[in-house]
């Protein structure tokens, strides 16, 4: 019998479609940047290893993260308070 790995608690299961329409955005959106993902990382605040995998579809921002990075993709956000340029 196949094991299911955990998943931690209150994260919501994401469908893989999602996720790779997720990513695919974001990845857009930086390349029409023209940034690195270092740069996108800290633009919002979090670390490379962590938006690398978001871009890869790894793994999705959930919560009160969600509306913040799609108003990242759509280019209506600034940098988070705090965010090192």
């Amino acid at each position: 019998m196949r094991r299911m790995g955990r998943r931690k608690a209150g994260r919501p299961r994401v469908n893989r479609r999602v996720l790779g329409v997720f990513a695919k955005s974001l990845l857009r959106a930086r390349t029409a940047r023209g940034i690195s993902q270092e740069a996108a990382a800290r633009e919002l605040g979090i670390t490379w290893r962590t938006y690398s995998r978001y871009e890869l579809g790894e793994r999705e921002p959930w919560g009160p993260a969600l509306p913040f990075f799609q108003s990242w993709i759509d280019g209506t956000s600034s940098p988070r308070k705090g965010a090192k340029r």
